[in-house]
């Protein structure tokens, strides 16, 4: 496990997993810890006429090590917390769906991308949007001769996803097929809704953590979910 640590934390990960190798060794270790502070703590309490077992050298190893095990667990008991609290929180795919169920009309066709009102699995966010009108808008597939095609059919609404429009990257280095057709969305559609992840309906930035649910730096978060914006053709 210190070979493994030594050269992951060089590292900057981008998935969980790749840190489960090293879990049954950090189960051990903290399972140590446990049994430890357990014989330390029955030391401590086993009275003998009236006095301790252990002598104040003892007692004082005793306190130290309770205290630095509770500092070693606040900040991820905390986090577990937090996080637990966020993801019971309403996802910015079911509000988009909501929305969409609310205020797309009959006869009113939707391009949604994934990681909307849609998912990668057959997965139904707040009610049967699956009624609603939708093709698939796979960005990957747009044609490098006419990448505004799209925008040139018969939607009405476009759903996009940050999950999906962050990933090709801004200015310079955007590329080149997919910000010709976000930035077209931009110019010439109307944005009618906007469901962020932060504070105050706020952007965040995108992070191949967040696929799941948010990872780090929680306090950044109001809900779960990508950033989606719904455009309306003028």
């Amino acid at each position: 496990p210190v070979a493994y640590l030594l050269f992951m934390l060089r590292s900057e990960l981008f998935f969980v997993r790749f840190a489960l190798p090293v879990v049954p060794f950090l189960c051990v270790l903290a399972a140590c810890g446990v049994v430890l502070i357990a014989r330390i703590v029955g030391a401590v309490g086993t009275m003998d006429g009236g006095t301790s077992a252990v002598d104040g050298g003892q007692r004082r190893a005793a306190l130290v090590g309770g205290a630095l095990a509770v500092a070693a667990v606040i900040q991820p008991t905390l986090d577990s917390v937090r996080h637990n609290v966020l993801i019971a929180r309403e996802d910015t795919r079911v509000l988009a769906a909501r929305w969409a169920l609310e205020n797309a009309r009959p006869g009113d066709k939707l391009l949604v991308e994934e990681y909307t009102i849609r998912d990668r699995v057959p997965k139904v966010y707040g009610g049967p949007v699956w009624q609603l009108d939708a093709d698939e808008l796979d960005v990957n597939g747009i044609s490098r001769t006419d990448p505004l095609a799209p925008l040139r059919g018969s939607a009405r609404y476009v759903v996009v996803s940050s999950f999906q429009y962050e990933r090709f990257g801004r200015g310079a280095g955007r590329a080149e097929r997919q910000g010709a057709f976000y930035d077209a969305l931009d110019r010439d559609w109307r944005l009618v809704a906007q469901f962020a992840p932060g504070h105050g309906n706020t952007p965040l930035p995108f992070d191949l953590e967040d696929f799941y649910t948010p990872f780090a730096d929680l306090g950044r978060y109001e809900r779960p979910g990508p950033t989606i914006k719904v455009y309306e053709r003028p």
